[in-house]
């Protein structure tokens, strides 16, 4: 990128995405004081993102993603009190976040994909108008903070793949208008609360391979769009609850590696849409409920490394035939001379 571009004065919009471009950003671009929109992204422009953008307070969109930018977030960027958008994902800035409450008006900030570290911290919740929040994959600590929940528009939460710690804070919950949660692969423990359920616009619910103890709330049967239930990888306990089987549009469900116990409820097959169940590597008891054989988009099952027993009912060995072979993973404890679970279909039997 040539200095020389700061001659361009009246210029508004400044797009120069996937070229291939090297070297670093020059601080000359903050001259550009009318532009409104700067899209660097996908390219290979390195060194440290420059003070001097600070100086571009039009700009409204602001994507530096997908580079090797290094050093830290400078200060100065808080200053861009119109942004709207800010990408700077997929590169390898580093330390701790800004502080970014000038932008009132920011809807999206996608920091994922870079090695920040430190807390969250709590002036985030003053981002009242943010609706998509990615801080993904890098290397932030501490807790998540409460005053999230002043983020009364969020409707995307990517906090995955960091060393976050502690409880999700209840007042999480207050954030009606949520659809994804994504906070998979932390250090978040507790119990999961009964205010789960008054997420009802919730789809996508990541929270697997943290250390939740305790049971799953039976309210979780009140997110009606919940398409994707991920819990797997944590110290659950407890039973499956019936109330689970309201969720009609559930297609992705893995409660696999817990302490879970008991029966399974007897009308999973309520889940209609379900095309994949991973409830391996606990302690579920009991015989499997027939009406499994009924579930006719089922394409996956793991129901081994439990206390199960009887046999795998004869219409779930028909998905495997029927329906072009839709099931085309089936694992149960059929192996040994003596198996708990007799089964004729499987496609690989555990001891």
């Amino acid at each position: 990128l040539p200095p020389e571009m700061a001659a361009f004065v009246d210029l508004r919009v400044l797009d120069l995405g996937q070229n291939g471009l090297t070297g670093s950003i020059p601080e000359e671009m903050g001259e550009l004081t009318r532009l409104v929109t700067l899209y660097l992204g996908d390219n290979d422009l390195s060194g440290d993102i420059p003070t001097t953008l600070g100086k571009l307070s039009s700009v409204t969109h602001l994507y530096l993603d997908r580079n090797l930018l290094e050093g830290s977030i400078p200060p100065e960027i808080g200053n861009m009190a119109s942004m709207h958008m800010m990408g700077l994902y997929e590169n390898y800035l580093t330390g701790t976040l800004p502080d970014l409450t000038k932008m009132v008006d920011l809807r999206a900030l996608y920091l994922d994909d870079n090695d920040l570290t430190g807390p969250i911290p709590s002036t985030i919740g003053n981002l009242v108008s943010l609706e998509d929040l990615r801080l993904g994959t890098n290397n932030f600590t501490g807790t998540i903070p409460p005053e999230m929940s002043q983020l009364e528009v969020l409707s995307t939460a990517y906090l995955e793949y960091n060393a976050l710690t502690g409880p999700i804070p209840w007042q999480f919950y207050n954030l009606k208008e949520l659809d994804e949660i994504h906070l998979y692969e932390n250090y978040l423990s507790g119990t999961l609360p009964y205010q789960l359920g008054e997420l009802r616009d919730l789809e996508i619910l990541y929270l697997d391979n943290n250390e939740f103890t305790g049971p799953i709330p039976a309210t979780i049967g009140d997110c009606d769009d919940l398409t994707e239930l991920f819990l797997h990888n944590n110290g659950l306990t407890g039973s499956i609850p019936a109330q689970i089987t309201r969720l009609k549009d559930l297609t992705h469900l893995r409660v696999d590696s817990n302490d879970l116990t008991g029966e399974l409820p007897e009308h999973l097959d309520r889940l209609f849409k379900l095309e994949r169940m991973y409830l391996n590597d606990n302690k579920f008891s009991g015989a499997l409920p027939e009406t499994l054989g009924t579930m006719k988009y089922l394409q996956v099952a793991r129901l081994h490394d439990n206390n199960f027993t009887g046999q795998v009912p004869d219409g779930v060995c028909s998905l495997r035939t029927t329906n072009d072979g839709i099931l085309r993973e089936l694992k149960a404890d059929c192996g040994g001379p003596d198996p708990d679970v007799v089964c004729e279909c499987c496609t690989e039997c555990f001891e």
